[in-house]
């Protein structure tokens, strides 16, 4: 009993050894095995952070490309209502124009706006040729073809007053110009009314 004791002793002792290198080596390969899992998650997350991002800077690219877009096409549609407004805002005056009440308007304006000025002998008055007629004896005329409708006072050569209709339709521009950045935009500011 005592060699059988002896003997597993010295078993003991000789397998002690390489299994206490094994542990050892076994604890350093879990410890390897962690640090390399470590490294692997950490490699991962920031490959997935840097995927991410790419994709947010792409995602911004777009909506930034599909915004300039979206601008581009709104103010080339909002010109071209602008300009089909206008069109037909000046058809409309030119009808007017060509109708049997602008002789009495005409006249009626021009009574108006003579009464402001003393020295009527100072005055030369721009007019279409077609409206020339309306003006009373003894006042100069300049004929402006250029003109849309209603007249122009010029005192003394160098002061000019407005009555015309293209300046009445360049007012209504202004507003309808307005009103179409309100629809198009709503910044909450409200046009100021010609009328």
């Amino acid at each position: 009993m005592k060699i059988e004791l002896f003997s597993k002793m010295v078993k003991e002792k000789a397998l002690s050894e390489p299994k206490r290198k094994l542990e050892a080596l076994n604890i350093k390969h879990a410890q390897i095995l962690d640090d390399m899992e470590s490294a692997c998650e950490a490699s991962r997350s920031e490959y997935l952070l840097g995927i991410r991002h790419k994709a947010m800077e792409r995602k911004s690219k777009v909506i930034a490309k599909t915004h300039s877009e979206a601008q581009n096409r709104i103010l080339k549609k909002k010109s071209a209502l602008f300009q089909e407004l206008k069109d037909s805002l000046v058809e409309e005056v030119k009808k007017a124009v060509s109708s049997v009440e602008y002789e009495a308007y005409f006249k009626d304006k021009l009574a108006k706006a003579l009464k402001n000025f003393e020295a009527l002998e100072e005055l030369v008055i721009g007019v279409r040729i077609k409206d020339e007629k309306y003006l009373p004896e003894g006042i100069s005329a300049h004929t402006d073809e250029g003109l849309i409708g209603g007249f122009y006072i010029i005192k003394g050569g160098s002061e000019k007053y407005d009555f015309t209709l293209d300046s009445e339709v360049d007012a209504l521009d202004d507003y309808l110009g307005c009103m179409l950045n309100t629809l198009y935009e709503t910044t909450g500011e409200a046009c100021e009314d010609e009328g």
